[in-house]
């Protein structure tokens, strides 16, 4: 049985959230730009630069690339052609030079700034808004256009600007502005709870970040900077949960969850668990065991030898610990089913086992 996909993954591991407000500042701002220039020159003997006696000289290039602090987005495009006389109008040297510019706005926040603080921190009792993007500049305000904040995908969520996010758009979160903006306007107050959810919860992977992409649709010849220290993201956690997401119901141990439990190449694979102690406890040794066949795996370092992590916590609040994340990865790994996940939480100073163990079950193909 071909099992020891789990042994060599990527464990990301985080902890729950306090009550009230968090404010999370991006860990990376920049732009994600595109950048075509075009040279041609031509000699000939008339103003068109004509055969028969014309020569071409080319010369052109691509770029793809990124760079960090300033969040530029945009259009620019330049056209230049003419002609001049050389050797007293018996040659003619005819020039077209073409540069195109296409900018993204690049923010990037690190989830794992949540992972220390603590208590009643579920899937659906907070949002998210981010807010304060200053507009620092902008080049023909009030013309033609609009600006959308789009999600990232998520193998681009990673830390550092690579150069390609401008293409990895996800999922349009929001138009945020109708015209290019002038400068010394802010835009606040942006939803991205679902985005963040999916990032923490959900099916997105990659580690714990969060991605967003400025992009300018329809700007012509005309763009924007925005002002790379002043963005945030402001998370509310609600008590009690509000309506429609469901009010956890209360319970002392471990559970156990994952997004879906079988999985093929391309599937997304999460584990989490949602750990909750006596009124006393103020720290507890999560395990959590990997079964395969009556052989066990102790997170968080997935070998044989016995293990546990330690973590605060505050008596009977609810903390969500996140196992593993990865993408079931492509290749002949066999069949199988009846796998096992079984957590549980235990006093450091006891060793007694605190409230319900939980186990979970999956498979794959």
């Amino acid at each position: 049985m071909k099992t020891c996909v789990f042994i060599s993954v990527v464990i990301v591991l985080m902890a729950g959230i306090a009550h009230g407000q968090i404010i999370l500042t991006p860990e990376v701002t920049g732009t994600s730009f595109y950048h075509y220039h075009y040279y041609k020159m031509r000699r000939g003997v008339n103003s068109e630069c004509s055969s028969p006696y014309a020569t071409h000289y080319l010369s052109s290039f691509a770029i793809t690339d990124a760079h960090s602090m300033s969040i530029l987005l945009g259009q620019s495009y330049q056209f230049d052609s003419g002609f001049t006389t050389w050797t007293s109008g018996i040659i003619y040297i005819c020039q077209t030079t073409i540069d195109d510019w296409d900018w993204a706005g690049i923010l990037k926040f690190n989830l794992q700034g949540l992972g220390n603080t603590s208590s009643n921190f579920t899937p659906y009792n907070w949002s998210a808004r981010l807010n304060n993007l200053v507009v620092e500049a902008a080049l023909n305000p009030g013309s033609n256009g609009k600006i959308e904040l789009w999600d990232m995908v998520d193998e681009m969520e990673t830390s550092g600007l690579t150069g390609n996010e401008r293409n990895g758009a996800y999922q349009c979160i929001s138009t945020i502005c109708d015209g290019v903006p002038e400068s010394g306007v802010i835009f606040t107050d942006i939803d991205v709870t679902e985005a963040l959810r999916r990032d923490l919860f959900g099916e997105g992977t990659g580690d714990l970040t969060s991605g967003f992409i400025l992009k300018a649709t329809d700007y012509g010849q005309a763009w924007n900077k925005f002002n790379n220290d002043s963005p945030v993201i402001e998370i509310s956690i609600f008590t009690p949960t509000p309506s429609p997401s469901p009010t956890p119901t209360p319970f002392c141990g471990v559970h156990l969850y994952m997004g879906r439990n079988h999985f093929t190449a391309g599937d997304v694979f999460k584990l989490r668990a949602l750990i909750s102690g006596y009124p006393e406890t103020d720290g507890v040794d999560l395990y959590v065991v990997l079964d395969v066949y009556g052989q066990y795996y102790f997170y968080p370092d997935w070998t044989q030898s016995p293990g546990c992590q330690y973590f605060p916590q505050q008596g009977e609040t609810m903390n969500p610990i996140f196992i593993l994340t990865f993408q079931w990865p492509e290749g002949d790994f066999g069949v199988a089913d009846n796998l096992m996940f079984w957590g549980a939480i235990l006093d450091p100073d006891s060793a007694g086992v605190i409230g319900d163990i939980d186990s979970i079950e999956f498979g794959f193909d």
